[in-house]
């Protein structure tokens, strides 16, 4: 299974090193960054300390589906969690920008598996 992913962020060192992450997982592939269809996005990272986006958007892509990890070094999860409406709550999660790769993997697992046991609970 292909999981395709999107880097919202305005830093290009930051930009490359998720960009070096996700061409080192295996099931991971990045879109080039101009892709607007939410439907093909499965998981979004998003850099919210360079970055804003609306939150209408962020509804039509967790309603398509998607994931979304958020980046910051600046908020606290407690501060990213009040982003986000309960309901989308299990399909976010966040990343710090001074992460390795090993946590990269570890997260995205876990959102991966969180999002599918809601699934699953609703089903």
């Amino acid at each position: 299974m292909w999981v395709n992913c999107k880097i919202i962020s305005s830093n290009p060192l930051l930009y490359t090193k998720f960009k070096e992450f996700i061409i080192q997982t295996p099931f991971l592939v990045l879109l080039h960054e101009n892709t607007e269809n939410g439907a093909d996005q499965q998981i979004i990272f998003w850099d919210v300390d360079t970055r804003n986006i609306e939150s209408s958007y962020v509804k039509e892509i967790v309603g398509f589906g998607s994931i979304i990890i958020v980046i910051s070094s600046l908020l606290s999860k407690d501060v990213i969690t009040k982003l986000f409406e309960k309901e989308h709550l299990p399909c976010v999660g966040t990343l710090t920008k001074h992460i390795i790769y090993s946590q990269f993997v570890d997260e995205i697992s876990r959102i991966m598996d969180a999002k599918a046991e809601a699934i699953f609970r609703v089903n």
